[in-house]
């Protein structure tokens, strides 16, 4: 009896690819999926922008405090006429007083396009948890004082003193940076100096700052 011979050859297969239009709908759910993401994002960045701003500010006065006490004198730390660049106006190099404007090789850190000093408008108080009798928070330019401590300058005919009392009231400082987002929003931060020169840099978050 005869035996069939076997088909030995391979036997085709067809391979099916994607129609032009699973292609549109998987490049439409990949469109919506971005555009629902990228508030989302962008708002994260803005956050992240402001935060890293209040703790460079925070680092800057730090150094500011750090070369009070090494000097021995009061160093203003000094915001510019465009409010986007904050500097530690340090002694010329002759040891002369700080001449009031910033100066290659000074400390300074800039601020994102996004991020600004504020005055006024910041919801909340940042100084909520940090206040205790006698103590007033102030948004003058700070300096400190040979010991670390915040002080004010105050002029007394030809002599200046920095000052860590304004008449009973002990010297503290608040400052207030505000972050504007893409889409209109906006987020707070704030940076504190305590009357006994702790440094703080806080984020505003469900009605507080923290």
């Amino acid at each position: 009896m005869r035996e069939k011979k076997l088909n030995m050859m391979p036997s085709k297969q067809v391979q099916r690819g994607f129609s032009l239009l699973e292609l549109m709908i998987v490049l439409l759910i990949t469109m919506v999926v971005a555009a629902m993401a990228v508030p989302t994002i962008s708002t994260a960045l803005a956050n992240y922008r402001l935060k890293q701003s209040a703790s460079s500010v925070a680092s800057l006065l730090q150094q500011a405090r750090i070369q009070s006490v090494r000097l021995n004198r009061p160093l203003p730390v000094t915001l510019d006429s465009g409010g986007k660049r904050i500097y530690i106006d340090m002694p010329t190099s002759t040891g002369g007083a700080p001449n009031g404007s910033y100066d290659a090789g000074e400390p300074m850190m800039q601020f994102p396009r996004t991020v600004s000093f504020q005055s006024s408008g910041n919801p909340g108080d940042a100084t909520t948890d940090f206040t205790a009798a006698g103590v007033v928070y102030s948004s003058t330019a700070p300096r400190f004082n040979g010991r670390g401590l915040p002080c004010v300058m105050v002029t007394s005919g030809t002599s200046q003193t920095c000052l860590t009392k304004q008449g009973a009231n002990t010297v503290a400082f608040v400052y207030y940076l505000r972050g504007d987002q893409t889409f209109g929003a906006t987020s707070w931060a704030a940076v504190l100096i305590t009357p006994l020169g702790r440094i703080r840099s806080l984020s505003y978050s469900g009605g507080k700052y923290q």
